[in-house]
Parts: structure tokens; sequence; C-alpha cells
């Protein structure tokens, strides 16, 4: 039945996902994508509750009372410019669906069809929750504002799914990590203030870019220090200010990046030693320093919602199959799966022959649309079957 209803909505999620691709938006301004979602989920019948300034939930409830599962699908873009040459490409100058969240929402509203057909199937309920700012700072997540919204209750959640667009897995196969899916990412800042002046007279000044500099150097040796295969650390900086005047020392230096580990232990113990190499050097050079961080939270895959979707999709048209590891990029979903069963899973999208390759976040990012097909029949078959 549910590749019969697949079949009649299939050109339609295509649709839907180009239309989205064309109006991308940053997290918290997602106001056209979250009219253009309320719109479909009227469609299909769903009761629909709206949370924060820009998410939204439909929900459905099925013929009898039982369990409650969660489908989570991100909505926000990124502040970056399309290069593909398409027809669907982003109308948003400065905008891009470039991380596969239009895909997200094209297959949970595939699923939230598909299941409203089956309700009378269904013992129990689902919430499609469609969440903003998957993308921005881990302080204003979305995922962490809809849970303290109360998102998990009315009716409680007993599982939580979610899935992403992964261009380094072939389409037509679905990968499942048995404990940490995605890292723990965290965004720090270092600030080194010093004693600036003319450039010529160096000793009369405390250089806060020569500081910074060797602190950035020393930070390169800590992700070194912990193995790559057993405790993996990844410590990369995007950012780098100081100064106005080729002629004139500054005052301060600013640089800020990421940090990602795979527990929380691990990130606490990276933040005690930058801090510690920052007031060191800092220290000896006579200067002083702000130092910022702000954590999310690793996304843990239950071994019991793990072990359910891997037997319950193990004959179907798509590949389903353990993987051995995660991902060092991270997702808010974590937040989900730190106060529920949950999983959170890789959906293959790379296609050679269609000259899809292009990774997560590049300009030239697309997708192979099957992926999505795939998605919505996953996703639809293993809730019905956990809730049947």
């Amino acid at each position: 039945m549910i590749d019969k209803l697949l079949m009649e909505i299939k050109d339609k999620l295509i649709d839907i996902r180009r239309d989205l691709h064309k109006i991308p938006e940053i997290g918290w301004k997602e106001y056209k994508t979250t009219a253009y979602i309320k719109s479909i989920l009227e469609e299909i019948g769903l009761e629909i509750e709206e949370h924060s300034p820009t998410g939204i939930v439909g929900i459905l409830k099925g013929a009898e009372d039982g369990k409650c599962i969660l489908l989570r699908a991100d909505i926000d873009a990124l502040n970056t410019s399309e290069n593909n040459d398409i027809p669907y490409k982003s109308c948003h100058s400065g905008f891009m669906h470039a991380c596969g969240h239009d895909a997200h929402i094209a297959y949970t509203l595939g699923c939230a069809m598909i299941l409203k057909k089956l309700e009378n199937q269904i013992k129990g309920c689902v919430k499609f929750v469609f969440q903003p700012n998957e993308e921005g700072s881990c302080n204003d997540s979305g995922a962490k504002i809809m849970i303290e919204n109360s998102i998990l209750d009315n009716p409680k959640v007993d599982y939580a799914l979610s899935g992403h667009i992964w261009p380094y897995i072939p389409v037509g196969e679905i990968g499942i990590v048995d404990g940490c899916a995605m890292a723990c990412p965290s965004q720090f800042s270092i600030e080194v203030i010093g004693r600036g002046g003319h450039g010529a007279l160096l000793y009369q000044n405390i250089d806060p870019i020569l500081i910074l500099n060797q602190i950035y150097m020393s930070l390169q040796g800590v992700a070194a220090q912990n193995s790559p295969q057993e405790d993996p650390i990844i410590i990369s900086v995007g950012q780098f200010h100081a100064g106005t005047r080729d002629n004139v020392i500054p005052d301060t230096a600013m640089m800020s990046g990421t940090i990602r580990t795979l527990s929380l232990d691990t990130t606490e113990r990276i933040k005690k030693k930058i801090e510690s190499i920052v007031s060191s050097i800092t220290q000896g050079h006579g200067a002083n320093y702000n130092f910022q961080i702000s954590s999310g939270v690793p996304t843990i895959n239950h071994r019991e919602v793990v072990d359910i979707l891997l037997n319950l999709n193990k004959d179907q048209s798509y590949k389903t199959y353990s993987l051995k590891h995660g991902a060092m990029t991270g997702d808010d979903f974590g937040h989900f799966s730190k106060k529920v069963k949950s999983c959170y899973v890789y959906i293959g999208t790379r296609n050679e022959e269609k000259g899809i390759l292009n990774p997560l976040h590049s300009t030239e990012f697309n997708i192979d649309e099957d992926s999505i097909i795939v998605a919505t029949k996953f996703f639809s078959h293993s809730i019905l079957n956990m809730l049947s």
C-alpha cells in the first residue's frame, strides 16, 4: 500500500522540494517556508500547532491510543550564494539550501501524506516537527527552544526520528549508526588584549596579533594528542580579525571557530586545555584575554530504536545497513536524543552518473531527488510498523 501511495505523490514531493529550494531562508526568518509547510499540512488535514516564530508541527492521531513518534525536519538554509544552473535555483540572493533541508521538508511532508491515508492502521500518534534554526548558534538552537516550549509533551513523545541527506553514500542507501551519529559541536572565540602603537616601535607595544598567532599554532597540537579512532577531536578556526591600518599595531585581535568531539566530557576537557594554553601564552607576553565557548550536544542513537529500524527495513527496495562511525559534523537533533529514545539516519544522495558529487554546504550542492522518495518510504514504513 505504501508503494502505491508513494507513486501517487512522487511528482508532488519533487515539486515541493523545488519550490522550497527557490525560497531559502536563514534561521528564525523562515516565514515563507513555514507558510508553505502550513498550507500543505492543511491540505493533508492534520492538526496544526505553531511553535516559536517559525516552527510548525503537524499532528496525526491514529485510530487507537498508543505510543507517540516524532519525525523532525530542519527547515533553515545557509548564508551562501548558489552556483547551480538549474530552473529552481535560489531566488533569494545570498541564501541557499546547501544542506538539503528542502529535501528534509519534502520527505517529511510525504510521510505525513502517506500515514494520513493509513491512519486507521495506526495505534498512537505522529508529530511531524518542522524545526527552524538548525544551522544557528548553540545558544539559540531551534531544537533546544522547541523542547523548552514543550514539543515533547501533550502527548508525550516516546521515540524521535530524523535524518540527513548525505552526499557521501549512494542514493538508494540508508546508513544507521549505533551510538554517536553526530558530534558535539561547540563554538568558541578568543580575544587577546595587548597594547597597540606604532608599527616601527614594536618594543613599546604588546602585539596581540603575534600572541594570537602563537595561540592558533598551539591549538593545532591539541587535536593531534587524541586518537582519531577512539576519541577524535576537531578544532577549526574560521575567523581571525585584527587591525585597520598597515603601520599600526592594534590593541586587540580576535579569532573564533568550532570544536567537535563525540562527548560532552571530552568537550569539557578540551575547553580547559584551550583556556590553559590561552592563559599561559597571554601571561607570558603581559597581555590579557577573553575566552568564550558555547556547546551543543552530540546526537546519540539509542540501540533499541536502531535495532527496530534495521529489522523493519531488511527487505525493502532500498538498502539499509549499520555504519561503524558517525560524522564529526553536528546537528541540534542531539537535544531530542538527549530527552527521548531516538535515531538519526543518513540518507544517501550521491550519484556519479548524474554528477551529484558535491559536499554539504558547497555552493554547487545538489541532490539526486530519488533520495526524497527513498526517505519518504523509509520513514513511512518504519513509523507505520512501529505504531501498528
